[in-house]
């Protein structure tokens, strides 16, 4: 059975190597003359900006604000745009008091809110978030847990059992295997734990229980893979299929036996092929999901992701959209033109309502679990 599990973990690691309506009949942008650059609290921003009717057409917008809210929603500043040079040019300043990320537009009587790219000021907050490491996941801190119900279930505390892992070593795999003895692969780590639950396997499988391993990462535990126990025994024993958790690029199987008087559980996790290929600095590819913008709407509308997934737009209209979220806890993109992509990672749980700034009727929904 061991020779089994060994050979299934070599196949896996192969495998997982806000707006208000425009105008009737009409919409418009507004577009700023240069990027914002770098932004200092208390230092005065002057900038200028273009609008124009349907993106094509410069426009006189009359009196029009500024008006950018903090992420924290705490604090709201507003400015006066001022026409200066051409049809449809403004300019205008703000003075940011303090750092941090802050959602902006134009607001304009006739079109309403014209939004920008969400600012980042004094770098602190957007500059120590791309520039510190990804929390690093401790395995040595991991438990093995049995909770009712599958991986979406919410289990209270009184529900969940820990099992004491017996050992629990980061080992490293073979470079080589008798499959492929002639052709060394890299090694790859494989973490190895052992524990013991009172329960027989036959009543775990009846009682609809998934197995789920904790570690701790950033200071706090949280899953990292998941499996529900399931199917019928091979022999005294059952496999579970471990996938992986929030993005921990863990992933792996488990082996439940009957030891007579409870069930032995063993498990080996392996890093996913987009944990291997972080770790080499190529792009991940998995955990992104990708949103067409085309017919003037976003397809899918809708979408249910993990908590650590990259959301992608990929605008195929032949006019401009932007994503621009409902509320705070979304960061507004620029104008996205015909082939452009934009990017934003979800990490928290939540409900993401966003919409086009230009075409505020082109809605979506995304749902981080």
């Amino acid at each position: 059975m061991k020779r089994f599990m060994l050979s299934c973990l070599a196949v896996i690691s192969l495998l997982v190597v806000a707006v208000t309506p425009v105008a009737a009949g009409g919409w418009a942008t507004a577009r700023l003359d240069d990027p914002p650059g770098d932004i200092a609290v208390e230092k005065p921003w002057r900038f200028g900006f273009m609008v124009r009717a349907h993106d094509v057409t410069p426009i006189d917008i009359g009196n029009a604000e500024i008006v950018a809210r903090h992420r924290s929603g705490e604090t709201i500043l507003r400015a006066t745009a001022i026409h200066e040079g051409e049809i449809g040019h403004y300019v205008s300043e703000l003075t940011f008091p303090e750092p941090g990320e802050w959602k902006w537009g134009v607001n304009v009587e006739a079109y309403g809110m014209l939004p920008f790219e969400t600012l980042v000021v004094g770098g602190t907050d957007q500059q120590a978030k791309a520039s510190a490491p990804k929390p690093v996941l401790d395995l040595n801190t991991a438990d093995i847990q049995l909770l009712p119900g599958d991986c979406t279930t919410t289990a209270d505390a009184q529900s969940v059992t820990t099992l004491n892992p017996i050992t629990k070593p980061i080992e490293p795999a073979p470079g080589t295997s008798e499959l492929d003895a002639a052709e060394p692969r890299d090694v790859v780590p494989v973490w190895h734990g052992s524990a013991r639950s009172e329960t027989s396997v036959e009543d775990l499988i009846a009682g609809s229980h998934s197995l789920t391993i904790v570690a701790e990462s950033g200071g706090q535990k949280r899953p990292i893979a998941c499996g529900a126990v399931r199917g019928t025994p091979n022999g005294d024993a059952v496999i579970v299929g471990l996938a992986e958790q929030l993005g921990s690029g863990q992933a792996g199987i488990a082996m439940l036996s009957d030891s007579g008087d409870g069930t032995d559980v063993e498990v080996y996790l392996v890093p996913t092929r987009s944990a291997i290929g972080a770790a080499a600095g190529e792009s991940p590819e998995a955990g992104t999901v990708e949103i067409v913008i085309a017919g003037m709407g976003f397809s899918p509308s809708q979408v249910t992701i993990a908590a650590g997934t990259t959301v992608q737009w990929r605008n195929e209209d032949a006019v401009v959209h932007s994503v621009t979220g409902d509320d705070m806890a979304f960061s507004d993109s620029p104008l996205i033109d015909q082939g452009e992509v934009y990017s934003q990672a979800f990490d928290r749980p939540g409900t993401y309502a966003y919409r086009c700034g230009p075409h505020p009727n082109m809605i979506g929904t995304i749902e981080v679990t």
